[in-house]
This record gives C-alpha cells, structure tokens and sequence, in this order.
C-alpha cells in the first residue's frame, strides 16, 4: 500500500515540475551574456532570465533581439542573438552632428558616431538600440535600426 502510495505521490510531482517548466519556458528565455558591449550592467557569462510575453517596449528596456546579417566572406546570412538597451522608439529622430548621438533635440555625448548622418525617423516598427559599454558595441550606430519584430524578450533588471 505504501510502495502505491509513493508511486502516486510520484507521478503528481512530475506532473507538477513538467506544468511548471512548461509554463516557465512560455514565460522566460534564458539569456547567457555573450560579450562586454553591456558592461557595466551586464557581463560576459551572466546568466538572464528575459520575459518573452512582454506588451510594451520603453526607453532604457534591455532587449534581446536576433540581428541578421552577411558573412563578409561566404556571404552566407548568419543570425546572432543580441542584447542591446533601447534609446529611441517609433517616430523618434535620430541624426549626429560632429560625432555626437541626437535624439528628438537631445545630445547624447556618451554615444558618438563615426561619422555624420542625415536626420533618420524611425518607423512604426523600428528601435535604436545601443549598447552600455558606447565604445565597445557594434549596435545600430553601425547595423541601423532595429525591426520590433526581431525582439524576442525584454530583460527587467530589478
């Protein structure tokens, strides 16, 4: 009776654990930080527990995006997962003048350009993205703007 007992006890518990990981894994990606362009909020190795089911995204949200790209020697497309802060939204302009990052009127002096540009407005669906670490990141200062289609969570620091 108490070996059935156990076995029942058993099963429920499984049960129990699957449904949970189940409902975590819809809920959550887990992020391991690749790199040093979120330095100083984030490090190489730190481990991340991002929403997936995020509703919206807001100025300084870290997201986590896949970036596409040619491989300059194959020309094959590669995709990396990417983490990045947000800095600019939809309808934001974005131009620099002299090296330094404006956005909507306001100058950003930790994040320079290497060169100048043309006022850019981001689309309905678009982000500006960059990282922490300004002159350590290949960002959108580089790649350009980001689709929101591509964001795959968004990481709440706390």
């Amino acid at each position: 009776m108490c070996r059935k007992n156990n076995n029942i006890i058993t099963a429920i518990l499984c049960v129990l654990i699957l449904t949970i990981s189940i409902i975590f894994f819809y809920k959550y990606q887990i992020v391991i930080v690749n790199g040093n362009s979120m330095i100083p909020t984030l490090k190489s190795g730190q481990i991340l527990i991002a929403n997936k089911n995020f509703k919206d995204i807001n100025y300084s949200d870290i997201v986590i995006f896949d970036l596409t790209y040619k491989e300059s020697e194959s020309q094959n497309d590669v995709t990396e997962r990417v983490i990045k802060r947000v800095i600019a939204l939809p309808g934001d302009r974005i131009s620099s003048n002299n090296g330094r990052l404006t956005i909507n009127s306001l100058t950003y002096n930790d994040y320079s350009f290497f060169s100048d540009t043309e006022q850019l407005i981001l689309k309905s669906n678009e982000l500006f993205v960059v990282g922490d670490n300004a002159s350590g990141s290949s960002d959108s200062r580089v790649f350009g703007a980001i689709s929101i289609d591509s964001v795959i969570a968004v990481y709440e620091s706390k």
